[in-house]
């Protein structure tokens, strides 16, 4: 998000920077710097949080997530739209007892998904439930696999990004191929104070199995 600041000269200070929870970055071996895989957003302390915060959190989160994948299609702008479109970043929001996983991609020019791709509850008490500790387990397992798989796409972006480069070597990148152009969302900079009102009752929901009497529950 920060780069994306700068990049459209909407970083004026420290304050007007993005600030997650926790980032995790991998380092790029061409120029030695860091690409941005995931983002946190801890909503509070456990189960503490009004649907205000998670709300805003989540957007906060989403945002970023959009930012850090705009930063990698500039990256390897000469690289293959096909192969971008695999390409998943991750989102983990902590709130309530759970911790979500999102991912974000970018399957069509200028669309982006947001999906929750999983979910479990936080183990707190060694005399919980086995099955919370194992869903856990489970949970992180599945989250470094997707993150394996993350670098893949990385590593076939850098090769498709150093071929085209080769071949257009004395021309221009046409828009229709340029990633910097096929992935560009608007870059929004939400702050807690200003925007998480108009958030308390715009989040993502799921309805419960019998909703004919029940509120939605967020997911």
């Amino acid at each position: 998000m920060t780069t994306q600041l700068q990049e459209s000269n909407a970083l004026q200070d420290d304050r007007s920077m993005y600030k997650a929870d926790g980032i995790l970055r991998c380092k790029d071996p061409k120029n030695g710097h860091n690409m941005e895989l995931a983002l946190l957003e801890t909503s509070k302390a456990y189960d503490a949080a009004s649907p205000t915060k998670f709300n805003y959190d989540f957007h906060k989160g989403m945002y970023g997530s959009v930012a850090m994948l705009k930063t990698i299609a500039d990256r390897f702008r000469y690289a293959s739209f096909k192969v971008f479109s695999r390409l998943k970043l991750y989102f983990l929001h902590a709130h309530t007892e759970h911790i979500r996983l999102w991912s974000i991609s970018c399957p069509e020019p200028r669309v982006f998904l947001m999906m929750r791709e999983d979910k479990c509850t936080v183990p707190v008490d060694s005399n919980d439930d086995p099955k919370v500790l194992l869903d856990y387990i489970g949970f992180s397992w599945t989250f470094k696999e997707r993150l394996e798989n993350t670098l893949k796409v990385l590593s076939d972006l850098e090769k498709s990004n150093s071929k085209v480069m080769a071949e257009m070597a004395y021309d221009d990148l046409p828009e229709d191929r340029d990633l910097s152009c096929l992935v560009k969302p608007h870059i929004v900079k939400v702050t807690e104070r200003l925007h998480a009102p108009y958030f308390t009752h715009d989040g993502p929901y799921s309805l419960p199995s019998n909703h004919s009497n029940s509120q939605p529950a967020p997911w």
